[in-house]
């Protein structure tokens, strides 16, 4: 036997079997002694039973479900009170189980599942419904099922209190309901950048796992950490904003009018018939001070990746000398169109590039020729060049973790995941 069953009798033998549900923190299989398990099997008999068994005792002449007429016992009434009744005869057991599972959930919330925090008040009767022997998938999956529960209410609840206030009552008059709903937003706000957080430190984590040595000790190309930052092949019409991680570089790539990666210039700037491809091209807009699509983009930003732990570059392949040449193709041929949007590139535009790499012999040569900075760190360079109107940063990889984990450590220590994991 495999599973709690209720056993309905009639003469002393079993007629019809019923497996057991309905009863909280029920297990498969309860733990005895000597490490045995076991599972719970109840037995029901009496006069009602035997007088309405079968004459072949293959079932007995009871009802499923009431029709609405006719008053009498049904196969629902006695599986109900029965379970009951069985619910208070394994309280003792049942309360350990409890107990165990409410630590378990409390284990999960701590370290994995630590976006349900601020509303684990509100996920009380999801607790309520994870298995004893629920995984951690299915804890996160009875909870998430909470939370959209959580955020629908929410939903459905402020929009009845503004159409309630739509009829110009005063606000003191749903003060309290307000105050809940306010409430309510509050902590799902806070779950969601919590969710969010946690991503940051997944994508990190699996970042360094890209960057680190492979079998033949070689390393992943730079097309895997190109990835990780923004989809190849892709534009910003394609990726919403929350499903790429240009924050790993600078927080404030994020905001930008148009990005195109791994597209031919000719493909991103109109009347261009350049085949280069920079990895990551993103046109900025002012718009705080210009209106209209024919506004003027406020800056230009150039991204290129170069393949983790290269040993050297030969003359040709200058990652400075490559950006710079971006800009020039970029300039010349200024007053064409992006992907069918109008541009505006003055003779001044600033330039933001970022050479993403690990430092080399001939790279240091070229950074130090170029009057570049070391980086306190010592393990990057920055400078600009006038002539360019470019500011440029050349970023080791290891630089670029370090950075972005210490940008995002504070974060990541409220929820006690620790940057350095």
């Amino acid at each position: 036997m495999n599973d709690h069953y209720l056993y309905l009798c009639a003469d002393e033998r079993v007629v019809r079997s019923i497996k057991l549900s309905g009863i909280k923190n029920l297990p498969k299989r309860f733990n005895g002694s000597e490490g045995k398990e076991f599972v719970y099997g109840a037995y029901l008999k009496g006069e009602y039973l035997d007088e309405n068994v079968k004459s072949d005792r293959s079932d007995f002449n009871i009802v499923d479900d009431p029709d609405g007429f006719i008053d009498e016992i049904t196969y629902r009434d006695i599986i109900s009170e029965v379970q009951y009744k069985c619910s208070n005869y394994l309280k003792p057991l049942t309360d350990i189980i409890a107990q165990e599972k409410e630590q378990r959930v409390n284990s999960f919330i701590q370290n994995e599942g630590v976006f349900y925090r601020p509303i684990i008040n509100h996920l009380k009767d999801s607790i309520e419904r994870v298995e004893p022997d629920a995984t951690n998938s299915d804890m996160d999956r009875e909870l998430y099922k909470g939370y959209l529960q959580l955020l629908e209410k929410t939903h459905i609840e402020t929009d009845e209190l503004f159409k309630q206030n739509e009829d110009g009552n005063e606000i003191e008059e749903y003060e309290g309901q307000f105050e809940e709903v306010f409430n309510n937003i509050s902590d799902l706000h806070k779950t969601d950048l919590a969710r969010y957080v946690l991503h940051r430190k997944v994508v990190l984590k699996f970042l360094k796992i890209q960057l680190s040595r492979v079998e033949g000790k070689k390393y992943k190309t730079e097309d895997r950490i190109h990835n990780i930052i923004f989809p190849m092949g892709k534009t910003s019409d394609d990726i919403p904003f929350d499903k790429h991680n240009l924050w790993i570089i600078d927080e404030r790539l994020a905001f930008h009018t148009y990005l195109a990666s791994d597209k031919p210039l000719s493909n991103t700037v109109g009347g261009s018939t350049s085949k280069k491809r920079p990895d990551i091209i993103i046109f900025d807009k002012a718009h705080a001070f210009t209106e209209g699509n024919n506004a003027p983009y406020s800056s230009i930003t150039i991204i290129e990746f170069k393949r983790p732990q290269r040993k050297d570059y030969s003359e040709k392949e200058n990652p400075i000398t490559q950006v710079y040449d971006y800009i020039d193709d970029i300039k010349n041929r200024r007053k064409q169109t992006i992907d069918g949007r109008p541009i505006s590139i003055g003779e001044n535009i600033p330039f933001y590039c970022y050479i993403i790499c690990d430092i080399t012999s001939n790279l240091v040569r070229w950074a130090e020729a170029a009057a570049f900075y070391k980086t306190p760190d010592q393990i990057g360079y920055f400078g600009y060049n006038p002539n360019k109107h470019a500011y440029v940063e050349v970023i080791s990889y290891n630089k670029l973790v370090n950075d972005s984990e210490k940008r995002n450590k504070a974060f990541f220590d409220k929820l006690n995941l620790p940057s350095g994991q």
